[in-house]
């Protein structure tokens, strides 16, 4: 391969990575945002239905009035999960503006990488307990029989293992980062 090519596959991948630093802003900032719209303006019945709820309860029926405070608190609880995925996003977009600017091995990849794998664990973690504790406070506050929906899919398992994954790759690039740095005093 010549040094043109090289040249130009290099600032290729400069430019995918900053082009994903941009995907990774406008989603950390975007997702939320839709959230909150959704989770503000859903009829109850659907968010009813998106937690668990049995058929059997009132929430389900078409048309039940929901609070301002209860659809407040709702609002809050659906937006952590999605809150620790923005954080991760952000942590993200500093790996790939890093990368961009032809920075691998350094603590800044590395502190980004556990951030991203830290928040995207509690993401998975927020995720999993948001939906019985949706489901109790529905339950309570929609007039029926108090209702706990558990759930765990593969959505689910495969975002904690990535968060495991991600956070192990840190470990590996964390020791790299200190062997080059050893080896560059020897030079």
């Amino acid at each position: 391969m010549s040094t043109s090519q090289s040249a130009g596959v290099a600032a290729a991948r400069s430019d995918a990575n900053a082009v994903l630093s941009v995907i990774c802003l406008v989603v950390a900032i975007g997702l939320p945002v839709l959230v909150a719209y959704y989770l503000a303006t859903a009829p109850a019945s659907a968010l009813a239905g998106n937690i668990g709820l049995p058929d059997s309860s009132p929430m389900r029926a078409a048309g039940f009035p929901m609070s301002f405070s209860l659809r407040v608190i709702v609002v809050a609880m659906g937006l952590v999960p999605v809150g620790c995925m923005a954080v991760a996003l952000m942590y993200a977009r500093r790996c790939f503006r890093s990368f961009s600017r032809h920075e691998y091995f350094t603590l800044a990849v590395v502190r980004g990488l556990r951030g991203l794998a830290g928040a995207i664990f509690f993401s998975g973690v927020a995720g999993l307990l948001i939906a019985p504790l949706a489901s109790i406070l529905l339950s309570a506050f929609g007039g029926g029989r108090l209702s706990l929906t558990l759930s765990l899919g593969s959505s689910d398992t495969l975002l904690l293992l990535f968060a495991g994954i991600v956070w192990q790759v840190a470990s590996v690039m964390a020791k790299a980062v200190v062997l080059a740095e050893e080896h560059s005093q020897f030079v």
